[in-house]
């Protein structure tokens, strides 16, 4: 993820937002991606902040995996072994917060 920000030019290779005033829209589909998952998210939700500072916006979207995810009756224990006791619900909640 990080690589792809750096080669639009919308972070420096600390990750700190450099993109000033672009609006970067981050389509979903982070869970179910790897071990890396709630570090995603946070990151995700720190650059949120930082591109505010800076005129930039970060929107984040649901994508299919975290609708999924959340739906009663859904692989919701086996999300939470895999993300070592994390609750998904409330990691994707507080990621796609949105003013």
């Amino acid at each position: 993820m990080t690589k792809i920000l750096r080669k639009a030019e919308l972070i420096d290779l600390k990750g700190q937002w450099v993109g000033n005033e672009t609006i970067l829209v981050q389509t979903g589909d982070i869970v179910d991606r790897g071990k890396d998952t709630i570090a995603c998210y946070r990151f995700m939700q720190g650059l949120r902040g930082d591109a505010e500072k800076k005129g930039g916006t970060v929107v984040s979207l649901l994508g299919n995996h975290e609708i999924v995810r959340s739906k009663p009756g859904s692989l919701l224990e086996e999300a939470q072994m895999d993300l070592r006791g994390t609750q998904l619900i409330e990691n994707v909640a507080f990621f796609c917060q949105y003013r």
